[in-house]
């Protein structure tokens, strides 16, 4: 089982360097012991565990850059055997008056990239093994001299840590709680990331995941790449006995910071408190619900126009396949909805065809907006659910709030007008870098609820 640190926990690297006042020796070895400070239930590294460390010289009093080869130490890899810390190859320093950086990470790599190391937290953290292979640590001391006494690097970890408690609560019995069959998916997380190892920055990178945390005697506990997650996304979402309950929120995971989340799951209406604390348990609270989502929520168009939608357009293939069967609101002279027999999965050719739809509101299950879709609407609306808009998929529209975090594929021809384009916070730069959505489009961004 590896354990490395308490809740608010760091490690200390300890390097200190053989007698360098010796006069016959020409280099001056550096050792290295380690001394984990716990102050909770982890424990330290395991025979075995493995660091990469880098030292930087200085030019005078100015200090070296980090580079990938070409450092005093490049990736000098030192083994825990149990009671202390062991090299292959031995390092030295250059000189017993230059001074020099240390920066220390983990796990080692032979493979590295300084300023985009690639790493992965598990999707299954359900194990003990995948939990502590999902965490990564980096430390940096500056300016050290020559010296014979220890030299130390403090560590952090470079991703964050999710602690979830769930509780039961209205409709169901202590006895009822204690039998029931339950699980915990993180929804909609970026399991991936590039690390900077002269910064120790992590970003997030790839598309979004989901992570089985691991459970213990109290809680669900999973390591996080640090992201933001957009509002209202499907975050965390508990299943008893085969009923789903959802908490929806957008979300800052911090670098070393521990988040702590405190479900109570209601059969009706749920109610979920957050703390947050940076590595420890923080008194602000923020309030939510977890609930049983209705599923009418991803079958159902809603949609503000002067009059009914035309339906003589309409094939089996407007809505994705099978799904024709469909009820209309009653709507007034503005606004309307369309329920369907099951959720839908695309808007397609015919959905929308009158001269004028004010503004539609695009169900959350939806991925693809299809060629045909849409002639002229003012306000399009499309869930993080959306992947894909066709060619000629719409003619006009003003404003387009797209709250999904990675570009939808396009070509020049989906939109063939040039709206406003709304995207969520923080995730400008991604739609701005995209060939299509970057050159033709306004984007904003925009705090979606």
């Amino acid at each position: 089982m590896k354990k490395f640190f308490a809740l608010a926990s760091l490690a200390t690297l300890m390097f200190s360097c053989a007698e360098i006042d010796n006069p016959t020796n020409e280099k001056f070895p550096i050792n290295i012991a380690v001394n984990v400070q716990t102050r909770a239930n982890d424990t330290s590294f395991e025979t075995g565990d493995a660091v990469g460390i880098y030292v930087v010289n200085y030019n005078g009093s100015t200090a070296g850059t980090l580079a990938a080869e070409g450092n005093q130490a490049d990736n000098a890899e030192f083994t825990y055997n149990g009671g202390g810390w062991n090299s292959d190859e031995p390092i030295y320093w250059k000189d017993k008056n230059t001074s020099a950086d240390f920066y220390a990470y983990y796990p080692y790599s032979e493979t590295v990239n300084i300023e985009a190391q690639p790493f992965a937290v598990k999707e299954d953290q359900s194990n003990e093994d995948n939990f502590w292979a999902s965490d990564f640590l980096w430390g940096k001391t500056t300016n050290v001299s020559p010296t014979s006494n220890a030299v130390a690097i403090q560590t952090s970890h470079t991703l964050s840590r999710l602690i979830l408690e769930v509780k039961p609560g209205n409709g169901f019995t202590t006895e009822a709680w204690a039998a029931a069959d339950k699980s915990v998916k993180i929804c909609n997380v970026k399991t991936n990331a590039t690390i900077n190892l002269a910064t120790g920055v992590a970003t997030a990178t790839g598309d979004n995941g989901e992570i089985t945390p691991l459970t213990t005697a109290s809680n669900y506990k999973a390591m996080m790449v640090p992201q933001t997650v957009a509002d209202d996304s499907k975050l965390i979402v508990v299943t008893v006995d085969g009923t789903e309950y959802v908490y929806r929120t957008g979300y800052t995971f911090k670098a070393n910071t521990q988040h702590n989340f405190s479900i109570v799951v209601n059969k009706n209406e749920g109610s979920i408190n957050v703390s947050i604390g940076e590595w420890n348990i923080d008194s602000n609270l923020v309030e939510g619900a977890a609930t049983e989502e209705n599923d009418d929520a991803a079958k159902t168009i809603y949609y503000a126009a002067p009059s009914k939608i035309n339906t003589s357009y309409w094939t089996s293939e407007t809505f994705g396949a099978n799904v024709v069967s469909h009820t209309f609101g009653s709507p007034s002279a503005n606004d309307g909805y369309i329920t369907f027999d099951k959720a839908i999965t695309k808007i397609g050719r015919g959905a929308f065809v009158d001269d004028m739809v004010y503004e539609v509101y695009v169900p959350n299950k939806v991925t693809v907006i299809a060629e045909g879709a849409f002639n002229y609407v003012s306000t399009l609306h499309l869930p993080s659910s959306v992947t894909t808009i066709e060619e000629y998929a719409i003619t006009t529209v003003d404003d387009l709030y797209c709250k999904a975090l990675v570009p939808p594929t396009i070509s020049w021809n989906s939109i063939q007008s040039s709206p406003n384009v709304y995207v969520p916070l923080g995730y400008e730069d991604a739609y701005k870098a995209n060939a299509v959505w970057g050159e033709k489009f306004s984007i904003n961004g925009y705090q979606f609820k």
